[in-house]
């Protein structure tokens, strides 16, 4: 496969990375504290893909499983003024919602 194959493959999940990444800057600033919230959902979203793709090609569950938990905890920790079980709350809504459009074959998946 060429790069260029691959990257129109998986082109949502390097997206949502850079977006995630520039979220938990502003995040991390502290200005506003609804910003922990939305990305809470968006990594909870991104995640969500992650699980159904790992549960359609039947592989071990113990990787996604551990990226997950250390994203969660990730958030929790940094979270200073944020109610840490909204943030639970909507990284775990985000995970369900975002797996269940793609288990549905709402959004199509490789």
């Amino acid at each position: 496969m060429n790069k260029k194959a691959q990257f129109s493959e998986f082109w949502v999940e390097y997206v949502s990375a850079a977006m995630l990444i520039i979220a938990f800057y502003i995040a991390a600033r502290g200005a506003y504290v609804g910003m922990v919230y939305v990305v809470a959902l968006i990594a909870g979203a991104i995640l969500g893909r992650f699980w159904y793709t790992f549960v359609k090609k039947k592989r071990s569950l113990l990787y996604i499983l551990i990226l997950t938990l250390a994203i969660m905890l990730g958030m929790i920790v940094g979270s200073i003024g944020a109610d840490r079980r909204f943030i639970v709350l909507l990284f775990l809504i985000g995970i369900a919602v975002t797996y269940i459009i793609h288990a549905e074959k709402w959004i199509k998946t490789y």
